[in-house]
């Protein structure tokens, strides 16, 4: 990794002007004398500490490390205080408790059907959850936090509940505007989102083992038995949680183009699947983070291990494309695309120029050209006292020679995406344009 290894502290009198912040590294380029910028949690146990910030690392410590599955870490790296903008321990504590419950939850369903949900517990988490994200919503780092750790199932309904909380705030007037039967208050009330995207998968807990194995060995969404899932978690929840809730459970596998399950009954036809704003806004925000995160981690700790995750900016691509773009909401996408960075801050990447650089800052609006700084260190003097930085930084959106093509130990060059406008991913004035045209009379309502 070469000038990785200058994230040792300089010492004596230099050392507090240090100003430190996170680079993320994969496991194999971690080196002895990395220091930890960010406390790491076992995998399998959500909130377990193993090594606290400010630890130096050392090969044995490397080696344990490598053991327990951890994909990534965070160092200390001097002059990227950019990035800071994009953590909050207090949003990390508040999902960590997220993890916890679902854990808990999780592993008394795999063994008795008749425990009681505790709906006034994940109401409260979720609660907490969104007090924080409210605060903070730009914390993308701890979103990659949350989606490397735990075992696949607790890992991955933390993730989708905490990447939907994020989406449900973002399209707030998406919201109101598709639940207009509410009040425009409780239309924006999202608590039952998270509590809904925290269970969507309880059912796959009801299913045979044969049939949990042979999904995430093909992941065959035509799977007769594993659809039962759906069903099964619904008949679960039912009685225990509210019924927004509830109803994630039930459809967060219906597509836009009514080719999802579970097939409904209705007037005048056969069952058959939801499709278009007949699908409640709260199950397609997390049916498409349920493939997001699928699409980036599968669904089997053992494939996860040996294939290691997709690069996110791949995941984010794919899903522009067919046959998943047809199956979505273009808002939803666009309310995913504006929470989920293809290179998150502090992401390493590898520039078309040969330059190695960290992401420091993105915009939605051309998410694959965010700003990023040379991790090459050089010497400052900064008020008389020499300070070790990062060498130039770049925005990409104004250096249209210069793009990212590699990322996450992957060449990610196919795999950037741009506008094909200007304005095409502004979420923002697309939603401004509905409440304008609210405020101008009676126009088009949908059923909430």
């Amino acid at each position: 990794m070469g000038p990785m290894g200058g994230s040792r502290s300089i010492r004596g009198r230099i050392e507090p002007m240090l100003r430190v912040a996170m680079l993320r590294i994969s496991m194999p380029n971690l080196r002895p004398g990395m220091m930890i910028a960010s406390p790491i949690s076992h995998p399998l146990q959500p909130g377990t500490m193993l090594l606290n910030s400010g630890v130096s690392l050392d090969e044995s410590m490397i080696a344990k490390l490598r053991e327990t599955g951890i994909r990534e870490i965070r160092i200390r790296y001097p002059g990227l205080n950019d990035v800071r903008n994009s953590a909050s321990p207090l949003v990390a504590s508040a999902g960590y408790q997220v993890a916890r419950l679902v854990d808990a939850t999780f592993t008394a369903a795999s063994t008795s059907a008749s425990v009681r949900l505790d709906y006034n517990a994940y109401r409260a988490a979720v609660t907490g959850l969104l007090e924080k994200l409210s605060l903070h919503p730009r914390t993308t780092v701890f979103l990659d936090q949350m989606a490397g750790h735990g075992c696949a199932s607790v890992r991955h309904a933390s993730a989708v509940c905490f990447i939907s909380l994020l989406m449900g705030l973002r399209l707030e007037p998406w919201l109101v505007r598709h639940r207009a039967k509410l009040d425009a208050s409780r239309a924006r009330e999202i608590a039952n989102l998270g509590v809904g995207a925290m269970l969507h998968d309880v059912g796959m807990l009801a299913l045979p083992e044969s049939v949990r194995e042979r999904w995430a060995m093909e992941e065959d969404l035509s799977d007769a038995a594993f659809r039962e899932h759906a069903r099964l978690g619904f008949e679960r929840v039912k009685n225990e949680i509210e019924p927004t809730a509830a109803g994630i459970v039930l459809h967060h596998h219906q597509f836009a183009d009514g080719k999802g399950f579970p097939a409904v009954e209705g007037f005048g036809h056969e069952p058959r699947p939801l499709s278009g704003d007949r699908i409640h806004p709260f199950a397609q925000i997390v049916g498409l983070v349920d493939t997001f995160d699928r699409l980036r981690f599968g669904v089997d700790d053992r494939l996860i291990a040996d294939r290691g995750p997709t690069p996110v900016v791949r995941v984010l691509r794919m899903l522009r494309e067919e046959p998943w773009s047809s199956r979505y909401d273009p808002v939803v996408m666009l309310g995913l695309m504006s929470v989920v960075p293809p290179f998150a801050p502090g992401t390493v990447v590898t520039l078309s120029d040969g330059r190695t650089a960290v992401v420091v800052d993105w915009s939605p609006l051309d998410p694959c050209r965010p700003a990023v700084r040379d991790v090459a260190l050089r010497t400052q003097r900064v008020r008389g006292w020499k300070v070790q930085e990062p060498g130039e930084r770049i925005d990409l959106r104004k250096r249209p020679e210069l793009s990212i093509v590699g990322a996450e130990d992957t060449d990610v060059s196919a795999d950037v995406y741009s506008p094909a406008t200007p304005g095409a991913f502004n979420l923002d004035a697309l939603m401004r344009s509905w409440i304008d045209r609210a405020a101008e009379g009676p126009g088009e309502t949908r059923a909430a």
